[in-house]
């Protein structure tokens, strides 16, 4: 019989494709999966359960029917809950009140807002209901046997189903800076970016400084420092001026793809609007550094792609992007990266047969 060598994790070089080993059926509606919550009594070691997002997350975040949070850590420190720091009973880096309007669904967005800088100060909180401790069992857990990292990937499940009228969605923000470590944030609903993301120099090509982070979920809009949420509802994009931006992470969402229906072709908007916009980006650049990824359909945020014009829900920016070539490295890449198994024979080795 054949012994295979398969050294851990590593990084393999000019595969044509990625395949997640999800199990034999590798369709987009499978692989989408691995933004959901798993189901109760699925093994989160099988070959899914072991892909899930959910079950990878250093903490998740989630979001009741009715609006209150809830925060525990993940599978590493067996679900533990995570007390609030807030005397109110909730968390400082979680707000869920704030609703916009998004001109590409028709919708009203319920979103549950990540504030990263607050999530920063909370890491580093001493007190009995602050961070710091948590982070440092983090760093902790696995000894000298892996790379010691903080708290640096978050699962968000807003589990407010919405209406004809609104859907549930994610907005990371205030995130100029990260967590040391980096950081990761996925959900099975749609994700805002709002102002400069992991942009220590902004404008800049240059990510020597920067932090491994990606943004995973339904569909990535990003939302300049200039959005308003008041100013959301205007149809005419002028009253929805953007300011320059920059965000430096992986993006891996979903599309909605060209198709004919109705007897009317839509098309996707191609790469250059893989990314969403909803502002007047005339004469505004966005900056991107680092890699896009899109394994399957949108599922939430479904609205064709219309093309930029002065009675569109947007105008286009100028476009400064760029790979970023810290991906180049497996020290590099942000937590909780998808990983590819590629089997490459090398050396047979044949053993004996076992005496009857």
């Amino acid at each position: 019989m054949p012994v295979f060598d398969l050294p851990p994790h590593a990084a393999a070089s000019g595969a044509d494709s990625m395949t997640l080993p999800i199990g034999t059926n590798n369709a987009p509606s499978e692989v989408v999966k691995i933004l959901d919550v798993p189901p109760n009594g699925e093994d989160p070691l099988s070959a899914l359960g072991a892909a899930r997002l959910y079950n990878q997350a250093d903490l998740i975040v989630t979001t009741s029917a009715g609006g209150g949070v809830t925060v525990m850590a993940g599978r590493w420190d067996l679900n533990a809950a995570v007390p609030p720091d807030l005397t109110n009973g909730g968390y400082s880096f979680i707000t869920t009140t704030n609703t916009f309007f998004d001109q590409r669904e028709s919708k009203s967005a319920l979103v549950t807002d990540l504030d990263v800088n607050a999530f920063n100060k909370w890491l580093t909180n001493t007190t009995p209901t602050g961070g710091a401790a948590l982070n440092i069992a983090k760093k902790t857990k696995y000894g000298t046997n892996a790379t010691p990292a903080g708290l640096n990937s978050i699962y968000i499940d807003d589990r407010r189903t919405g209406s004809t009228t609104s859907f549930a969605a994610v907005r990371v923000g205030n995130g100029q800076l990260l967590p040391p470590d980096g950081l990761t944030v996925a959900t099975a609903r749609p994700i805002y970016v709002m102002g400069d993301y992991n942009a220590p120099t902004p404008g800049s090509l240059n990510t020597a400084n920067t932090k491994p982070a990606a943004l995973m979920g339904d569909a990535i809009s990003v939302l300049s420092s200039g959005w308003l949420d008041s100013k959301s509802g205007s149809p005419d994009n002028t009253g929805r001026p953007a300011n320059n931006d920059t965000v430096n992470a992986a993006f891996l969402a979903g599309i909605v793809q060209t198709a004919v229906a109705g007897g009317v072709k839509h098309y996707s908007g191609g790469l250059e609007n893989f990314p969403r916009f909803l502002e007047n980006w005339s004469g505004k650049t966005f900056t991107y550094n680092g890699s896009m990824v899109v394994m399957f359909p949108s599922r939430f945020a479904t609205s064709w792609w219309v093309g930029p014009s002065s009675t569109t829900y947007y105008q286009a920016p100028n476009r400064n992007w760029a790979f970023d070539k810290n991906y180049l490295s497996s020290q590099k890449l942000p937590p909780n990266t998808p990983g590819v198994l590629k089997l490459v024979r090398g050396q047979w080795t044949t053993i004996a047969a076992a005496s009857p």
